[in-house]
């Protein structure tokens, strides 16, 4: 310590433990940066009485952090070295305490787990829409596993005055995963409103009676097991190949490949009146570009989700640790 008016030196030393609060702000955790400034000065005498000077060196490699940040120690700025009140300035001395958290923890641990199972969420669209169970399972369970995420992280991190940037990261994801569904949802809607008219579908041979379908049934079954396939009802040569799979998506309920007499009838029994020949064409035309539709939409999305979720880690990224970075170095500065 230096006084200036006696021109004297006074060396005063003392070892002490010094505990203060650092404000700390996790917006952006876990990509935060805090800046901790430790300040100690005299406010009876101002700067032209007495100023203050440390002369301390702090060793990057002596630092051992047990904690979730990475600390290095750095000299005050030359603004911060001067107190600047009421009554006059004031030299203070000190040191600045930056806290960098490591981020492999939570990348190993959140990140790269929640974008793996978004890109799972985007198989589902190469799921033909009748396997039900088998889209149905993989969007839920995705589903639900990245509400499980979301609860364990809001249960574990700081907490903030709004969303920090690994909830908003993870709802992001929920959102791609819940899109998908929705998607789908409206694939089984459009589904479900055809399916409840059924169709008036016409056959080469017309059935005025339910015993001529069951009659035909019969003889369209070589195997006599009850159960029609398309190489059977191929090879009586009354129906075409494209017609065959119209019967089956539309008469196949239970999805086994093969029409039992229930099926069959419900299909070919039409309850209001026979179809034509030409309603026919119509009809398997109409089922082959509902097909064709839905799988466009499949498509559509498939290259549309990936695209969105590429913008968003791209600007997500780029956002947040370029917050971090110009925080650490304004205060540094």
């Amino acid at each position: 310590m230096k006084i200036g008016i006696r021109n004297l030196e006074l060396i005063y030393a003392v070892a002490c433990r010094i505990t203060w609060i650092c404000p700390m702000t996790f917006d952006n955790f876990p990509l935060d940066v805090q800046v901790c400034k430790f300040q100690v000065g005299s406010f009876n005498y101002d700067d032209a009485k007495i100023l203050f000077r440390d002369e301390f060196v702090a060793d990057a490699k002596s630092i051992r952090s047990v904690l979730d940040y990475s600390v290095s120690i750095n000299q005050l700025s030359p603004e911060d070295r001067l107190s600047r009140v009421l009554t006059g300035n004031y030299s203070v001395t000190g040191f600045e305490l930056i806290l960098r958290r490591k981020m492999s923890h939570y990348i190993i641990t959140y990140y790269f787990p929640a974008g793996m199972f978004v890109i799972v969420s985007w198989i589902s669209f190469l799921v033909p829409p009748e396997s039900v169970p088998g889209r149905m399972t993989i969007l839920v369970t995705v589903f639900l596993v990245l509400v499980n995420i979301f609860n364990s992280i809001t249960n574990n991190i700081p907490k903030a005055e709004g969303l920090t940037a690994i909830e908003g990261f993870i709802i992001v994801c929920i959102i791609f995963v819940f899109g998908a569904l929705i998607e789908y949802a409206y694939i089984l809607f459009q589904l479900k409103i055809k399916t409840s008219k059924p169709p008036n579908f016409a056959k080469k041979k017309n059935f005025k009676t339910v015993t001529e379908v069951k009659n035909a049934f019969q003889r369209y079954d070589l195997n006599g097991d009850g159960k029609l396939s398309r190489r059977e009802m191929l090879a009586n040569d009354e129906f075409t190949t494209e017609e065959i799979e119209t019967i089956f998506e539309l008469g196949d309920v239970d999805g086994d490949g093969e029409l039992e007499l229930g099926e069959f009838l419900g299909l070919m029994c039409p309850p209001d009146k026979p179809c034509t020949e030409g309603n026919q064409k119509i009809c398997i035309e109409q089922n082959l570009s509902e097909k064709i539709r839905t799988a466009r939409m499949d498509l559509f999305f498939l290259c549309l989700f990936p695209f969105l979720f590429f913008v968003f880690n791209f600007f997500y990224w780029i956002l947040f640790l370029t917050r971090a970075r110009m925080k650490g170095k304004v205060d540094v500065e």
